[in-house]
Formats: C-alpha cells, sequence, structure tokens
C-alpha cells in the first residue's frame, strides 16, 4: 500500500506498473494476494488510477474486508489527509470513503492523491482507487 501511495506521489505510478500492449490499462509490479482485480487505469485526461478489487459475494465479509483495508490505509497515510464521504449510486450505502489531502490552499490538495473505498452495491466487492494529483510532480 505504501509503494501504491508513494507511486501516486511520484506521478503516473511508474515504479509499480508493467507496460502492456493496451495504453489505458496497465498490470502491477506488485502482488496483492486474493485480490480479483488490480490494474492501473489511464483516462482520456492522461489522469492515472490504481483499482484493486476484492470479491466477497456477501455483505459482511465485505464489511469486514473493507473494514481491514480502512486501517491499512489510514495506518499508512501522510499527515494532512482528512477522512470523508462522496456520493456514489454504485456502492452499497450510496456513498464512497474519501481521503483527501487538506492543504492550505487548492494547489496543495491538487498536488496529492485520492483515496477512495467502497462496496459494489451488486455483488459485494470491496474496491480501493487511488487517483494521482491533478498536478503532477
Amino acid at each position: 500500500y505504501k509503494k501504491v501511495l508513494l507511486g501516486a506521489n511520484k506521478g503516473s505510478f511508474k515504479e509499480i506498473r508493467k507496460q502492456t500492449l493496451d495504453k489505458n490499462v496497465f498490470d502491477l509490479i506488485l502482488d496483492f494476494k486474493k485480490s480479483k482485480e488490480t490494474n492501473i487505469y489511464v483516462d482520456e485526461d492522461d489522469v492515472y488510477m490504481f483499482k484493486l478489487v476484492y470479491a466477497s459475494g456477501d455483505e459482511q465479509l465485505a464489511e469486514q474486508i473493507q473494514q481491514q483495508v480502512i486501517e491499512i490505509v489510514e495506518k499508512n497515510l501522510p499527515e494532512g489527509y482528512k477522512r470523508g464521504r462522496m456520493f456514489s449510486g454504485e456502492f452499497l450505502t450510496g456513498f464512497k470513503i474519501t481521503y483527501d489531502f487538506k492543504g492550505q490552499k487548492f494547489a496543495d490538495t491538487a498536488k496529492h492523491p485520492l483515496i477512495e473505498i467502497g462496496i459494489d452495491k451488486v455483488n459485494f466487492d470491496v474496491v480501493l482507487m487511488v487517483t494521482e494529483p491533478l498536478f503532477k510532480r
């Protein structure tokens, strides 16, 4: 998890991704055991997002997995991040948990990754997403 956050801070996750034929989806050098999906996606604006998915198939198990992911993320976050939530209809509670850097100025905030965690309401997958900073370093 530390390598993912560091990779986002350095920009485009270069140290943790493998080159693939598809220039919009990358595999990882890292191995997240028991994960259903681990990829890095690139959107049309050239913004990179790390996505990790754990399958559970059960709401209670998903909540336990989500709690473990939250604990790991919170343990590894640098100072300045605040926990929040954002509406998203694809997640179980209608919200996803967010960790966003709260800087004095927008430019400070935009130099840090955004972390999002939620439980997919269709199949109870636990999803962790780390989006690289808007202002790449």
